[in-house]
């Protein structure tokens, strides 16, 4: 079983983008997930919490349904406890809402036990003893470490005790467990909890313990708080994280993690460093429902690296880096997906054929199935009428026609928004960026030129037409059982043929086989 744990802002957003794989159907069967934040209420937090609902929607409403060779949100969600709360993604915090690090460390107590009270004076200032830890421990990991060491005082609480359950009975199968973290190293939240996580799992008595393997995604430096924002935040931004201390905060990690390895007291089996030296710009905000910073094409690379562990962890060891493979040419594309196991073009076709099932399904199918004459005369549409209206079927009844609205609902207010966030980095190529529509969404015309170089004078108004053909040549064989999934499964099968016929390179198998 898969357990992916993230920690802080940056591994909330990986989070987001290995959900964007999964719902292309890279994804495990199943993947367990543990969101760790103190500042639960942030707007990154908020928007992966409804990417998680929707995507729980969508696997519960088409995964086993659209037939074989599809797999669109095949991947299986467990949410652990937390708080009682079974339902939904909810973050795990180690300290309590308005505790500062004083009473984590009961500094006041210190005198009963013989500790002198100057030692604490030696390793914290003033201000971080005191400082509200609600909204994160704000770019100061030694803060965020003291308060994650509490993790092995309550492994009999949730979601601990339920993980620790869960992780027995995965071990007890030969394919063992696999657990991975991720989050920044140079902030707070991720860089405190990799190593107290993974220590604590290591030290928990396990049988077959060593079958649990333990990888990370240790991001490096990607971007920087925009200086008109900074120069507008307010007081308490002093003792917030400022960019012109993450190489150090880095720097940091990257000794403690070397020192480890040194003294063989390393508790990972793969750690994935990843970051860019071009960083972009983000708007400042403490915390809270302002902090919602926009996807990253790093946070892809890492969640790509989260999918290999999962997929074949016994081939991935040591410490692997991610870089540009053309550093005096750096514009970044499907070929700098750093992949060890996985194929570029396998990951770049599952991506490009939901991006396609997307486009038409909001740009043009879901229309067309609402249009009042399709009611009256259902054989003007060859597909609608062979595959459903022939047979007494109909996709605008209430339960269809829910289903449909989730689609539209994932793909219009989640999936293209992450697409465009991804490419607001100009040297961010992995999209025709001339087909994205500054509304969010995809251009039809451009239906043929969703990657790659833009071919402007290419621009087709009828490339819908090619793409309808597709639709009503996918063999009668191939589709759902019924209903909306058998639409979502003529539509990814029509993808396919289309992506044969359209992306591929001459000489490649035929659509006329697929």
């Amino acid at each position: 079983m898969n357990t992916l744990i993230c920690a802080g802002g940056s591994g909330t957003r990986v989070l987001e983008a290995l959900l964007h794989l999964c719902a292309s159907g890279l994804g495990p069967a199943s993947l367990r997930l543990l969101w760790i934040d103190p500042d639960g209420a942030n707007g990154n937090g908020d928007r992966v919490s409804t990417l998680v609902s929707r995507y729980q929607q969508m696997h519960d409403a088409f995964a086993t349904r659209v037939g074989e060779g599809v797999g669109l949100f095949r991947t299986k969600l467990d949410l652990l406890e937390v708080d009682g709360q079974a339902e939904g993604l909810k973050p795990w915090s180690p300290i309590q809402k308005g505790e500062r690090l004083r009473e984590i460390l009961n500094v006041d107590l210190l005198g009963s036990t013989n500790t002198p009270a100057d030692v604490v004076q030696l390793l914290f200032t003033p201000e971080e003893l005191d400082m509200d830890l609600s909204q994160g421990f704000r770019g100061h990991p030694s803060l965020g470490s003291a308060a994650m060491s509490r993790v092995t005082l309550k492994r009999d609480e949730q979601p601990w005790r339920q993980l620790i359950e869960k992780l027995r009975n995965d071990l007890a199968q030969d394919s063992g467990a696999r657990v991975y973290l991720a989050g920044s190293v140079f902030g707070g939240t991720g860089a405190a909890a990799f190593y107290p996580l993974a220590r604590f799992l290591r030290s928990v008595p396990l049988h077959n313990a060593n079958r649990l393997r333990i990888g990370v995604s240790a991001l490096a430096p990607y971007f920087r708080f925009g200086a008109a924002t900074m120069r507008n935040a307010p007081a308490s931004a002093q003792q917030a994280a400022r960019a012109e201390n993450f190489p150090l905060a880095t720097r940091g990690a990257v000794d403690f993690y070397q020192h480890l390895q040194t003294h063989e007291s390393f508790p990972f089996d793969v750690v994935h460093w990843v970051g860019s030296d071009v960083a972009s710009d983000v708007n400042y905000s403490p915390g809270g429902a302002d902090q919602r910073n926009p996807s990253h094409f790093v946070e892809l690379i890492a969640a790509a690296g989260a999918l290999e562990f999962f997929t074949q962890p016994e081939t991935l060891t040591g410490s692997r880096y991610a870089g540009s493979g053309d550093a005096a040419h750096p514009i970044l594309d499907w070929k700098d997906l750093p992949l060890a196991t996985l194929s570029q073009n396998d990951v770049r076709d599952a991506l490009l054929r939901l991006l396609l099932v997307g486009t038409v399904h909001v740009g043009f199918c879901l229309p067309l199935l609402r249009l009042p004459e399709l009611r009256r005369r259902p054989y003007r549409v060859p597909w609608y009428w062979e595959r459903f209206a022939s047979k007494g079927e109909s996709l605008l009844g209430e339960e269809n026609a829910k289903a449909l609205d989730r689609l539209d609902d994932f793909f219009r207010g989640l999936h293209f928004p992450w697409w465009t966030q991804l490419h607001r980095q100009e040297n961010v190529r992995l999209l025709n960026r001339a087909a994205l529509e500054d509304s969010g969404g995809l251009r039809l015309d451009r239906l043929a030129n969703l990657i790659g170089a833009d071919d402007s004078g290419n621009a087709d108004p009828e490339a819908i037409d090619a793409f309808y053909s597709e639709m009503v040549a996918v063999p009668k064989s191939k589709g759902g059982q019924s209903g909306a999934p058998a639409y979502l499964s003529l539509l990814a099968h029509a993808a396919d043929r289309y992506i044969v016929r359209y992306y591929k390179n001459a000489g490649e198998q035929g659509a006329s086989d697929v």
